[in-house]
């Protein structure tokens, strides 16, 4: 099976907007108090781990549960709703915007690229789990 990487910038899918948020962060420091990066999420998650107490992680787990109760969910989910319980367990989130003719794409590629930041941040930073 062939394998093709090529960059967003290389694709000509995005604005020269999106490209500057994503290659060149500093240019919006106005608005984004620290620019993305691995080293970036993990201050974030040492600053995180000192504002969610045990409690709130059991209440956060409970609400959960509670939505899901009507449905039959799988192995893999069940653990990851018990792994939020760990208090080095961290949930990466993202949010979508509306991108012109690249709504769904750029939405699939958000899900996908967070996914494979877990993996990573989970195999250089074992003592966390995302």
């Amino acid at each position: 099976m062939q394998h093709l990487t090529f960059t967003r910038g290389e694709s000509g899918w995005f604005s020269e907007q999106h490209l500057r948020l994503v290659y060149d962060q500093q240019s919006f420091d106005t608005y984004i108090n620290e620019p993305f990066s691995k080293e970036a999420l993990i201050r974030q998650v040492e600053r995180k781990s000192a504002q969610f107490s045990t409690d709130a992680r059991q209440k956060l787990v409970q609400a959960l549960q509670h939505q899901y109760a009507e449905l039959e969910i799988g192995e893999a989910s069940q653990k990851n709703l018990e792994a939020l319980k760990d208090e080095n367990t961290f949930t990466i989130t993202t949010g979508h915007q509306l991108s012109l003719f690249t709504g769904p794409l750029y939405f699939v590629i958000k899900i996908l690229h967070v996914i494979k930041m877990c993996d990573q941040l989970n195999e250089e930073y074992p003592d966390y789990n995302f």
